[in-house]
């Protein structure tokens, strides 16, 4: 079973509420906090990683591929050469 984009989205939501939470308590330079806030950014991290990684799929009502990148399918072949 894999989460949905909405969880991971809360999950970010969370983390940004408990690093506010660990700097209400101290500044970066008290290492406790540091290290709670960089755990923190790390969840975000993989938060994002997870939804972007859910948003690349192609949905099983698009047509043509799907850029890993960018997230938009296109019909249409691209060039790379100069048009005459």
């Amino acid at each position: 079973m894999s989460r949905r984009d909405d969880e991971w989205l809360a999950d970010i939501i969370e983390a940004i509420a408990a690093i506010r939470s660990h700097l209400q308590r101290g500044t970066l330079s008290d290492g406790l906090v540091f290290d709670a806030v960089r755990l923190r950014l790390i969840e975000i991290g993989e938060a994002v990683k997870r939804v972007a990684l859910m948003s690349s799929l192609p949905s099983p009502t698009s047509r043509g591929k799907t850029s890993l990148a960018c997230g938009t399918a296109s019909l249409t072949a691209t060039s790379t050469r100069p048009t005459p």
